[in-house]
């Protein structure tokens, strides 16, 4: 099975997130990641910081008005793009 590459992720879930960092992890180690995270999320940006911290993976992005999901712009959740 293939591991996507790009994930949208609704809401803050640290779990889920998590669970997807170690999936990425043990497909690349030392893998990064790009996030585009919409402003009113903001708040979810250092815990997001504290898990890539934790794995010791490099972590890039911004945080925008809004961002495009599912053909909508949204103003909750989080984009991860996976960056080996």
């Amino acid at each position: 099975m293939q591991t996507p590459s790009l994930r949208y992720f609704p809401t803050w879930d640290a779990a889920t997130i998590e669970h997807t960092l170690h999936e990425w992890d043990q497909t690349q180690p030392g893998c990064g990641a790009l996030a585009l995270i919409p402003e009113a999320d903001q708040t979810c940006v250092a815990a997001l910081q504290e898990l890539y911290t934790g794995r010791r993976m490099p972590l890039a992005g911004g945080v925008f008005p809004s961002v495009i999901a599912e053909r909508e712009f949204r103003t909750t959740g989080l984009w991860l793009l996976w960056v080996p």
